[in-house]
């Protein structure tokens, strides 16, 4: 039997010049881009399961996905995905295609073990795919260009500086700083978008059955990923079926070829519309008013009104314009890591009227190397007298450029909506670099001049996207990861001229409502410190709390359903901290105000009784109980609680209401006294006593 691995050194020994050349190019500028993308996705370590949050918050919406559909449920089980959740028909849904879910059946299968933590293993596979078919779809393009024109050294240097780009320069890089639901879904949207334009080009050059196969799978793909990238693919087969039957392509095909091409596109479209109307019974839309988020936000209601009912508006563009593409959108700063998003978040213009809107950076600012070659390509294969092969590039032109129309209509802007343009931006790139590459052949200073333009900027959008996602990952993750962060921040501030760090820091009594970018807010005599988000909705983000602390002993939990109150914030309405027993054995700890209600999970009761230690954050945003002797056993966990609440936007006190009533037998409540943080106090003394 001969080795598999023999066949394909064979097979490489016998490829052409060319062809090796390129391969040993774009594998080394994939080897390159794929340590840079695990050092984020792994975040500098081994931590090949990291989840986006501590606690996993949003990163296992798949795999619950997964075990729903083993059992044929769509649905999700009540008061588990928190505020991304859909009520409807008295279940709850998410909006998320089911792609993602899919994937994950093989493993789960066999071990539970995986369950909200195979995010960044799914992302890492998506990276992986996107690369090899950028490789393919970018050699691909030259040949239908170039032909068998001979592939110099600097050409091959350039495509491997476009495929880092791509894959290490680009949002891409920005998207494995943060493994969750949201980046999940884009990660697999470009790969299957890559694949289902690079199979449509095939098709439009040398249509096939198998291509026609391929192509259609990807398009589902893409579908079961992100629905309006799907649909832009879809489009895209449609419309090179109609070419062919109009007669004007060259090929001379039985009529039977244009049906294949239109089931290649119907198919995945019926299968998608099937499972949203499932789900929402719609073909395409989620119903927003039924988010429980919805009923959270004022903003997100507000924002429903002036737009109709819903998210979607012609005059949302201008704000869509000036937050993705403005030229000044990055912002460069004396602080690690230097390079950071701009430091307010975008705004509304013309009337528009929009929901959330983050600090977003702009794809001029932050991949301007694929904005340059993008344009260049759009013009050369939209200008007239170009030749056959470069017109067959047109429709799946058209269909990668309608895969960003949407959010640029949506009333939304974040920095992961960016990710939209990339299938645009390795199709339209290729091209704009193999037709540079082409003009250059004959000026060789030219080209070399270009080819070093096209190096400096594309280790510049490595460098930005790089930044903003060592930033973004820490921000997300208050704790040790964070507090690293702000100490480097301050070893670095201390050799930089003027100290720039200690410009930021301020202390107040109590927090203020406006958290300027990068502000360092000590609170009362280091009760809290906060670091300001630069979003209105959001605006402080906390850093370190002065935690209060019970120990909790029950010898002898209730044997029927009982409520204990715990903790409580003063001057906040509602039953604050309870822990719930069931009379089963089993625990978990609530949180309820007016506004909303947070559920933990159940725990088993251990048969000693319950012995914890209670540690209360109160968060702008988050609550968390935390048993930190024995998390094993006793972990009493409350989900993150977004309100909207204007005391929730203040410092308050927290205290508990265990001993307002007489105590159940055998339950022992014990307030601790504990220490400031351990950072605050150095920030403190960085303060002018002038300013404080």
């Amino acid at each position: 039997m001969i080795h598999p691995f023999a066949i394909a050194r064979t097979r490489w020994e016998q490829a052409e010049p060319d062809l090796r050349r390129y391969t040993r190019s774009v594998t080394a500028a994939g080897g390159l881009g794929l340590i840079a993308y695990l050092a984020v996705l792994w975040d500098f370590g081994w931590h090949p399961l990291r989840t986006a949050i501590g606690g996993a918050d949003f990163s296992g919406f798949y795999d619950l996905q997964t075990r729903q559909l083993f059992q044929g449920n769509l649905d999700v089980p009540r008061n588990i995905l928190g505020l991304e959740a859909f009520a409807v028909r008295g279940k709850e849904f998410m909006y998320f295609p089911p792609g993602p879910s899919f994937l994950r059946a093989p493993f789960f299968l066999f071990t539970d073990r995986l369950d909200s933590k195979f995010t960044a293993f799914s992302m890492l596979a998506a990276w992986s795919v996107s690369a090899v078919l950028i490789a393919l779809l970018m050699w691909r393009v030259r040949l239908l260009l170039r032909g068998r024109t001979g592939l110099g050294r600097a050409e091959a240097i350039g495509f491997g500086l476009l495929l880092f780009s791509l894959m290490a320069g680009s949002v891409v890089l920005y998207l494995g700083s943060l493994p969750f639901v949201y980046h999940e879904a884009y990660a697999w949207a470009i790969a299957m978008a890559l694949g289902a334009t690079f199979s449509t080009i095939g098709l439009l050059h040398q249509p096939s059955t198998r291509g026609a196969l391929a192509a259609g799978a990807f398009t589902l793909g893409a579908i079961l990923s992100r629905t309006t990238s799907g649909w832009a693919c879809a489009g895209g087969l449609i419309l090179a079926a109609l070419w062919f039957a109009s007669g004007r392509s060259h090929q001379k095909l039985p009529r039977r070829w244009v049906a294949t091409l239109l089931a290649a596109a119907f198919v995945p479209l019926a299968v998608g519309i099937i499972l949203n109307w499932a789900k929402f019974r719609h073909p395409y839309f989620f119903p927003l008013q039924d988010q429980i988020w919805t009923g959270m936000s004022a903003q997100r209601r507000a924002a429903l009104d002036a737009n109709g009912g819903d998210l979607v508006s012609p005059s949302i563009l201008p704000a869509t314009v000036m937050g993705y593409f403005r030229p000044d959108g990055i912002r460069f700063s004396t602080l690690f890591p230097y390079i950071t998003l701009p430091a307010e978040v975008p705004k509304n213009y013309g009337g528009s009227f929009l929901d959330q809107m983050y600090r977003t950076g702009s794809v001029v600012a932050f991949m301007p190397a694929l904005v340059l070659l993008s344009g260049w390509g759009l013009i050369t294969a939209f200008r007239r007298g170009v030749k056959r092969e470069v017109r067959n590039l047109r429709i799946p032109l058209l269909a990668v450029l309608a895969i960003p129309l949407p959010i640029m209509f949506y009333g939304y802007i974040a920095m992961r909506y960016t990710a939209e343009f990339i299938p645009l931006f390795a199709l339209a790139g290729s091209i704009g670099f193999v037709d540079i590459a082409r003009r250059g052949g004959p000026h060789p200073r030219c080209a070399r001049l270009a080819f070093g333009v096209l190096a400096i900027l594309v280790m510049f959008g490595f460098a930005a996207n790089l930044a903003v996602s060592v930033t973004s990952a820490r921000l997300a993750n208050p704790g040790t990861p964070l507090t690293r962060y702000v100490r480097l921040q301050t070893i670095l501030s201390d050799r930089t001229p003027g100290r720039p760090l200690d410009r930021l820091i301020q202390q107040a009594p109590t927090l203020p409502h406006s958290g300027p970018t990068d502000r360092i807010q000590i609170v009362g005599d280091c009760r809290a410190v906060y670091i300001g988000s630069g979003d209105p909705l959001a605006p402080w983000i906390p850093f370190e709390i002065q935690p209060l602390e019970w120990d909790l002993d029950l010898a002898n939990p209730p044997t029927k359903p009982t409520t204990l109150d715990i903790a409580r914030a003063d001057g906040v309405p509602g039953d604050g901290f309870q822990l719930e027993f069931d009379g089963a054995g089993r625990y978990r700890g609530t949180f309820s105000s007016p506004g909303d209600v947070a559920v933990g999970r159940w725990r088993a009761v251990p048969p000693d009784g319950v012995h914890l230690r209670l540690f209360a954050y109160l968060t702008e945003h988050l609550y968390i109980l935390i048993d930190v002797d024995r998390p094993a056993r006793g972990l009493v966990d409350v989900p993150l609680a977004q309100l909207d609440q204007t005391p929730y936007r203040q410092q308050l006190t927290f205290r508990s209401t265990a001993g307002d009533e007489p105590l159940p037998p055998g339950l022992t409540v014990t307030q601790r006294e504990l220490p400031p943080p351990p950072v605050c106090p150095t920030l403190r003394d960085r303060i002018d006593p002038s300013d404080r």
